[in-house]
């Protein structure tokens, strides 16, 4: 018999816990996350073309992106995604493993994901992004770029037993246009995570670390 997964884990613990989840939600009082998603759908164009990473049960914040824009929503619980699915039939929902899914590059005008407030993101030869908007920056020149895509590899996922951390690792594959030989260039290397246990059950990011390995050109 293969051995389980900390992803499988997650997905069954969302898929049989769903009643209780909901439940759970419902009674959260004080959240900003339709404020933040109003901040991010005033950036966009008209009818933007938005991904939501860990898109849930079609909660609140989900419908919000789905009456504003074209929403793919990705999650790991099948449970999820068919609540989703069902709650809102115009958006598309994926059940899959976010680390594992892929699109065509500058697929989306947005990106609906896991970063905490007061997140780090450390990018190679880029000064640390302590910021929501110098992350979101980061990240907007790959979403821009008709070469850019981005992948991951998760190896091993570390959950201590206080619950209140998890940090994951792996490899990265990016593909973006490099600015000195404006060719299409690839660049593989290693990650590290941090995540930290939300007040709402969610998982968000704290720190992101990225080191670059092995750098290829695509062949003219």
């Amino acid at each position: 018999m293969p051995e389980e997964r900390p992803q499988d884990v997650v997905a069954r613990g969302y898929d049989t816990g769903a009643d209780a989840f909901a439940a759970w939600q419902r009674r959260i009082t004080g959240s900003r996350r339709l404020e933040r998603v109003g901040e991010v759908l005033a950036l966009l164009p008209d009818h933007p073309d938005v991904l939501e990473l860990g898109s849930g049960a079609g909660v609140s914040s989900t419908r919000m992106l789905a009456g504003r824009a074209r929403l793919i929503g990705v999650d790991i619980s099948a449970e999820q995604v068919r609540r989703a699915q069902e709650r809102l039939a115009d958006a598309t929902f994926l059940h899959e493993d976010y680390t594992k899914v892929s699109f065509e590059p500058d697929s989306f005008d947005a990106v609906v994901a896991f970063y905490a407030p007061d997140a780090q993101l450390f990018n190679p030869g880029q000064p640390v992004a302590t910021t929501p908007e110098q992350i979101r920056a980061s990240f907007a020149g790959l979403f821009s770029d008709g070469n850019g895509a981005l992948s991951f590899e998760t190896t091993e996922v570390i959950l201590p037993s206080s619950g209140d951390y998890a940090v994951t690792q792996g490899t990265f594959t990016l593909s973006y246009t490099d600015p000195a030989t404006h060719q299409a260039a690839t660049i593989t290397g290693n990650y590290v995570t941090l995540w930290r246990h939300q007040d709402d059950d969610s998982w968000k990011i704290m720190r992101d670390i990225a080191t670059p390995g092995l750098q290829t050109a695509a062949t003219p």
